[in-house]
């Protein structure tokens, strides 16, 4: 709709169709607006470059979708690793508090309490970027 709205109050519509992409971050847009700039330059048949362009986009979502299902047991191992800490801790401070209490009444125990949660954060963004797969 803004795109025609730019393009009635005079703007080129190569200029409109790049406004365009500034709003709307996306990589198949891109390739679709380039895709309509090229074969408005050089001439062509549209229907099959939207055709084709079409089958990309779809091989792209098809493909992203085996990605996020094969780094599902690595989110899950995550979600696993960084939960058991604090549900253990958790466990222990109900069952003898006197024991899991010198981490919080202790200097040492403070330390190494904060120590403890600083690699726990830091873990958690390793293993983010390690199963955030781009495509």
């Amino acid at each position: 709709r803004q795109v025609f709205d730019e393009v009635s109050m005079g703007v080129a519509l190569p200029q409109a169709l790049d406004n365009m992409t500034r709003r709307v971050d996306s990589v198949d847009l891109r390739f679709f607006i380039t895709s309509v700039l090229v074969q408005r330059e050089t001439g062509g048949n549209l229907a099959e470059i939207i055709d084709s362009l079409a089958g990309l986009i779809r091989q792209r979502f098809e493909l992203q979708l085996r990605v996020k299902a094969l780094s599902a047991e690595g989110r899950m191992s995550a979600a696993v690793l960084l939960g058991l800490p604090i549900v253990v801790g958790a466990l222990l401070f109900k069952m003898n508090p006197d024991y899991m209490g010198v981490l919080f009444t202790d200097p040492m125990g403070r330390n190494l309490a904060t120590i403890g949660s600083i690699m726990m954060v830091v873990g958690a963004v390793v293993m983010k970027r390690m199963v955030d797969i781009k495509v």
